[in-house]
């Protein structure tokens, strides 16, 4: 079997040179991608593990970080990929306006489902992947829903059935509000979908998936009807986020050890905002395919 696939993975990449080089990609391979780009996934010192905007060295505390100290939120523990800008700004925008870049969104949920597992934030046994939901005119207008796309990636990664409670019905996007009506006004059209409303998730790990985080007012508001369905943690988990002009520019870190990915060495700062049982790093899992085959377990019935 593994000399099959290693033939079937040979011939894939011969035949995606050969249309590379005699037609063009609109986009490149993922992997040719990513080795081209020297974005890699921030280490988690670099951000704050309560509301993950990004911070400098010193700045957090068991607390909180400057910008949500003192403040409740709505999850118990936030997990990112990187800030909002550079090539993972680029692969972003891809995803959702130019190329409906599934390949990518699929690779970028399954990094984003290594970091939810090295945060070691919850019991990830028990856990169910909700994407942020997307205005159903906005989905068909664009042919993909990323959110969704990005959960399921994540999903694969935590060996975690996949979930839509959520439902959407404000039609605006986010990028045609200003920052202020974004913070007002974001969120309020999330819902939960009409045959999930009265079902508990008690007992449950939820893992609420989006894209990217600007003011947070969409999470906010998906993670508070969340929690009227009594699950036992909500970790929310974002592919980048887009910090607030007066937080400047904090430097990222260009390398990530294979602890940071294991999740070895937490740290005392992480382990600050984590209670209860966690996963083992070292727990048994299937490994998972970043570019193929990337259907979750089917555990979780949706209505």
């Amino acid at each position: 079997m593994y000399t099959w696939r290693r033939l079937y993975h040979g011939l894939v990449d011969e035949l995606d040179a050969a249309v590379g080089y005699w037609i063009g990609y609109a986009v490149p391979p993922v992997t040719r991608a990513r080795e081209a780009s020297a974005w890699r996934v921030d280490m988690r010192w670099v951000y704050c593990p309560r509301c993950g905007e990004s911070v400098g060295p010193g700045e957090v505390t068991p607390t909180g970080c400057s910008g949500c100290r003192g403040r409740r939120m709505a999850w118990d523990a936030f997990v990112r990929l990187g800030r909002y800008d550079g090539d993972l700004r680029s692969w972003i925008l891809d995803i959702k306006y130019h190329h409906r870049w599934d390949e990518m969104a699929m690779h970028l949920g399954a990094l984003l489902g290594q970091r939810v597992r090295a945060a070691r934030a919850a019991d990830l046994r028990r856990a169910v992947v909700v994407p942020v939901p997307m205005p159903p005119f906005r989905r068909i207008h664009r042919g993909i829903d990323h959110a969704a796309l990005i959960a399921r990636g994540v999903a694969c990664e935590l060996s975690a059935p996949t979930a839509n409670l959520l439902a959407n019905v404000d039609g605006l996007p986010q990028v045609q509000r200003p920052r202020s009506g974004r913070t007002r006004r974001g969120g309020r059209g999330v819902r939960v979908r009409w045959g999930w409303r009265g079902v508990s998730l008690r007992g449950r790990v939820v893992v609420l998936v989006d894209d990217v985080r600007t003011t947070g007012a969409t999470l906010r508001s998906a993670a508070r009807r969340l929690r009227r369905m009594e699950p036992d943690r909500i970790v929310a988990a974002v592919l980048a986020v887009a910090d607030p002009p007066e937080r400047g520019t904090v430097m990222a870190v260009e390398g990530m050890r294979a602890s940071d990915v294991t999740g070895e060495n937490s740290g005392p700062i992480l382990s600050s905002f984590t209670s209860g049982a966690v996963d083992s790093p070292r727990s048994t899992r299937r490994i998972c395919p970043l570019v193929e085959g990337l259907a979750p377990r089917t555990g979780f019935r949706t209505p």
